[in-house]
């Protein structure tokens, strides 16, 4: 069962998301389902990373949930382009069952709060092309759509290009993750990639970004256009810039940003899905393989000594069989759960492979 709809002053205490992150109100849009639910930010200017509405502001679960603890997720391009949408309509609200779809309509434009070309660091690599001043007079749409059972948001973004000129741009997202988020990619782990290792360290592309609260891992994972691509994060003060189907950590300054090419008076379609999973970032892997891709997992089951009851209690996992790790030290996922007294015991499940497990209790790393 799903459903969709605006929050109003009758159905707001039902359907907004409380949480120590929360921003909807009156006027924004919800979807849900059995599993999981989202407040969409209906158009309008706010002050914000993402100055404009139309984005994911709060998600969390049905069932136990933990509170949201999201801040906002939207598009990305060039390197500080936005999307102003400005229109809004609930293609189903899932009464007559199926997903729950909505859909909002609008353009690029500016995002004047951010520009990653104004990083001292990095600011002289990237290239002309990849300006945020650039107009690149696209029409946009976003549509969002919730299936039955499904703990991950489809999100669909509608490139049109009106010009009798090709428009070409990269595409990513930013997350605002509040402050109280801790970002983890696979084959980095947490922290995401400093400025420093973006120009001289050997970085790995991710299939997808976390972010970690209090029970709760939100993914933000991209469908790839082209096999062997990922993304390239980069933490600024609390938000996480992410641009998607790059091949090497090189391409993030040239014309091989550029991935999105749209002929005159054409369009294109660019993917995500937005997944909510339990505790740690092992739960995005899961919602991966499992649900996304369809893989095949199998168990995983230890225990974690020297540890005190209400400790945080993480376990690094690492493949020791994975090609695309820059160093052995890299983590694949982790698992993340509450410590007991002694002994506590951990589970998770994984993709067949060779894999090695380092746990951290509270301060302490055994």
């Amino acid at each position: 069962v799903t459903r969709a709809g605006r929050l109003t002053e009758q159905n707001f205490p039902r359907e907004s998301i409380p949480g120590a992150a929360a921003q909807g109100r009156i006027g924004d849009f919800y979807l849900a389902n059995e599993v999981v639910r989202f407040v969409i930010q209906q158009p309008g200017r706010n002050i914000s990373p993402l100055p404009y509405g139309g984005n994911v502001i709060d998600a969390d679960f049905v069932e136990r949930p933990a509170g949201d603890q999201l801040g906002e997720v939207g598009l990305l391009l060039l390197t500080g382009r936005t999307a102003n949408f400005t229109q809004s309509e609930i293609v189903s609200d899932g009464s007559k069952g199926g997903p729950a779809v909505l859909r909002f309509r609008g353009a690029d434009i500016l995002d004047d709060y951010i520009d990653i070309r104004a990083l001292p660091a990095v600011s002289s690599l990237f290239r002309e092309s990849l300006q945020p001043s650039r107009e690149l007079g696209l029409k946009l749409a976003v549509t969002y759509i919730l299936a039955p059972g499904s703990a991950a948001l489809e999100v669909i973004y509608t490139l049109y290009n009106p010009s009798t000129s090709e428009v070409q741009t990269s595409w990513g997202t930013l997350v605002d993750s509040g402050g109280a988020l801790r970002g983890f990619a696979p084959g980095i782990g947490y922290g995401g990639t400093s400025q420093e290792a973006l120009i001289s360290g050997p970085v790995p592309v991710s299939e997808y970004l976390v972010q970690q609260g209090s029970g709760v891992s939100y993914g933000v994972i991209p469908t790839a256009q082209t096999a062997g691509t990922g993304a390239i994060t980069l933490p600024i003060s609390g938000v996480f810039i992410s641009l998607f189907d790059l091949s090497r950590k090189e391409a993030l300054w040239g014309e091989e940003a550029l991935t999105v090419r749209i002929a005159p008076r054409q369009g294109t379609t660019r993917r995500l899905y937005l997944g909510v999973g339990r505790n740690g970032p092992d739960s995005i892997e899961q919602l991966v393989r499992k649900d996304l891709r369809g893989e095949r997992l199998r168990s995983v089951l230890g225990t974690v000594t020297g540890s005190q009851a209400g400790e945080r209690v993480i376990v690094g996992v690492r493949r020791s069989d994975w090609a695309m790790h820059a160093s052995p030290t890299d983590i694949y996922t982790a698992v993340e759960t509450v410590g007991t007294d002694g002994k506590t015991e951990f589970s998770t499940q994984l993709p067949p492979g060779r894999y090695v497990l380092r746990a951290s209790v509270g301060a302490r790393r055994g």
